[in-house]
């Protein structure tokens, strides 16, 4: 009200509003800080604020002071009628209305002292001959009834006046659009915003069934509403409209340095850690992982080849799934270096597709070898029949600047060796740690022998068979050459089947879990929750840099209590037995070498936020995570 009569002096030069008080109800007396201004409100009679409409003014009896009275005239003016016929009661609700709030339309005198009285009207308990009308006011505004329709039979009803604070009308008819236009609907009546709220009915008692419904829904939300003030740093502005999207409860009003947030407490609470894990994260970046995420990784280039050709179809796929580019440069003579941006500027799918990456990278590369020529041998013969067999390994790395080498992965490789050396009729690689002695080269068989009987031949040293061995598949070998390859990789050469469960390099720890009755986002169950600890220790042979010592790492995730995430949970507990779920490499987030990090099965590390915060809800997540499991072999 002082800012209306202040805005309405300011228009008519009447200098400043000393202050403005509340006098009886409907009225404000107003102090003026000189006597002309007063005397020149006083003779206007009536004046027109924004917000209040017309307003009379009287002499207050005081110097320079006004009175002004709201004009909305009472039921007596607009019908005729006398003051008695006000309606019997109103309800006032403070700014912060508390748990224990009481059923909108019981009357009575009660003080309540949790934030929350009722004022009775004049007329305790007075009945309102009127047309079925009841009104929803702000505080200080009071309610005006429409004139009774002649046309309409009258009513004796009790009725109440509901008085709320303008912002918890604003978030109802905001936030429960929908439930509201089914009580209208049910009992065809129509809601009528202006300074008030009216609800004008056709039936007999729609009107206190409607109040009733609306009164319901205001008394359901109102003790769990709250109004909170986040501080949102610019450099994260992006994320507050995602995460806004996820709560459909929840009104966001931009302020100095933030949003202003009005909603369930649980909702606020949930936007609120989300804000502050999207912080962390920019400072995260902006830290020691963001040099990381901008400028890539080094890679060996026989690394940086075997990738690209060997695995083109599986870079293809990380890409189109986190919508990025991945890109491979020199950065000098001896090394390579690997970049992957987004093209939508998001470095929340950049970290997921680096991640995923390098934990690719890890499996593959330790099956990555090469095999250089021995001191002495015949370099042009060599490179002649290179020449002649080299259309069957594409995908092989060659080095024949200094000296010649061949470089993939290791059943490539150990297949590509042994047929070199029976062209040449000896051995002129030397041999590597780890893929065992070349087979033996049997010259009268190889270099002028019968060729016919190809189904006889091992497709690993292109010998013929001994001690000839045939997997489930179907497909036969050596003995000595399937077992030399089952170590490397649990599956068939040739058409990939897995035989049973590789075995992974994960550090040794534990893994424990425990149930929480609150539900994840998209489950209506309790949530399991897996603890995993790997302590730190030394690496092994398996591991990148057999010897030296490793950090280790504490982690939690969440799968939902129904079925699907019970069975989720068997196959992780398998999983994490067979040392499947963590290895040791490079930090996605700091850059730091020689950490436990997460392998190719992913998991939910976070409650809410969706699947750019590793979290729920993801529809799709138990199922990619089993297709995940069943890749290693784990169903």
């Amino acid at each position: 009200m002082e800012k209306r009569i202040q805005t309405f002096c300011n228009k008519n030069k009447l200098g400043d509003v000393g202050r403005v008080r509340s006098g009886d109800p409907g009225s404000w007396v107003i102090t003026f800080k000189n006597e002309k201004a007063a005397k020149e409100i006083l003779s206007m009679k009536s004046i027109r604020l924004e917000d209040y409409g017309d307003v009379k003014i009287s002499d207050a009896g005081l110097t320079h002071q006004a009175t002004v009275r709201d004009t909305q005239q009472s039921l007596d003016d607009k019908m005729g009628k006398s003051q008695d016929n006000q309606l019997g009661s109103s309800m006032s609700l403070p700014n912060q209305v508390r748990s224990d709030t009481p059923n909108l339309n019981q009357g009575g005198g009660t003080a309540l002292d949790k934030g929350m009285r009722i004022q009775q009207g004049r007329d305790q308990g007075a009945t309102a001959a009127v047309d079925q009308d009841f009104s929803l006011s702000t505080p200080g505004r009071p309610a005006v009834m429409g004139a009774t329709s002649p046309q309409r039979k009258i009513h004796d009803i009790k009725l109440d006046t509901i008085s709320l604070p303008l912002h918890h009308y604003d978030y109802i008819s905001k936030m429960y659009e929908r439930e509201i236009q089914v009580i209208c609907d049910k009992y065809k009546v129509d809601l009528c915003p202006e300074v008030k709220l009216s609800v004008r009915a056709q039936g007999h008692f729609s009107v206190k069934k409607a109040q009733d419904e609306y009164s319901k829904i205001f008394q359901e939300v109102i003790p769990n509403l709250e109004k909170r003030s986040i501080p949102f740093p610019p450099d994260v502005k992006d994320e507050m409209p995602k995460i806004l999207a996820k709560y459909s409860k929840l009104m966001a009003d931009k302020v100095k340095d933030g949003y202003s947030l009005t909603g369930p407490r649980q909702e606020i609470d949930c936007a609120e850690g989300e804000v502050w894990r999207a912080v962390h994260r920019s400072e995260q970046e902006k830290n020691s992982g963001s040099k990381f995420l901008d400028e890539g990784f080094d890679i060996n280039p026989f690394h940086c080849h075997v990738l690209r050709l060997e695995f083109a179809a599986e870079l293809i796929d990380i890409e189109n799934k986190y919508k990025v580019l991945i890109n491979f440069h020199d950065k000098d003579s001896d090394m390579k270096r690997l970049c992957i941006k987004s093209p939508l500027g998001s470095s929340s799918m950049v970290r997921q597709a680096l991640e995923v990456l390098i934990s690719f990278y890890q499996t593959v590369g330790t099956n990555m070898v090469m095999v250089h020529l021995e001191r002495g041998a015949d370099l042009e013969a060599v490179v002649k029949a290179w020449h002649t067999v080299r259309s069957k390994y594409r995908n092989m790395f060659v080095e024949n600047s200094r000296m010649f080498s061949l470089a993939g992965m290791k059943e490539t490789v150990v297949e590509a060796v042994n047929e070199l050396h029976a062209m040449l009729g000896r051995k002129v690689f030397q041999e590597v740690p780890g893929l065992g002695k070349w087979s033996d080269v049997k010259i009268s068989k190889q270099a002028g022998g019968n060729m016919d009987d190809q189904d006889n031949k091992c497709p690993i040293c292109l010998d013929f068979m001994k001690n000839k061995k045939t997997l489930q598949c179907k497909h036969s070998f050596c003995t000595s050459c399937i077992e030399m390859a089952l170590t490397n990789r649990n599956c068939c050469p040739i058409c990939q089947t897995v035989f049973g469960s590789m075995q992974g390099n994960q550090p040794d720890g534990t893994m424990s879990q425990h149930i929480l009755q609150s539900s994840l986002p998209g489950f209506n169950c309790p949530t399991i929750v897996i603890k995993y600890d790997i302590p730190d220790g030394i690496q092994q042979r398996c591991h990148p840099n057999p010897g030296q010592r490793f950090t280790g790492t504490s982690r939690t995730a969440y799968l939902p209590n129904n079925r699907e995430g019970q069975h989720v949970m068997k196959l992780l507990k398998k999983a994490f037995h067979l040392k499947h779920i963590f290895t040791v490499g490079t930090s996605i987030t700091s850059g730091q070498k020689d950490v436990v990090t997460w392998n190719d099965i992913h998991h939910k590390t976070s409650q809410y936020g969706g699947p750019q915060s590793f979290g729920y809800p993801d529809p799709g997540y138990l199922s990619r995570v089993c297709d995940e499991l069943k890749a290693k072999g784990i169903v």
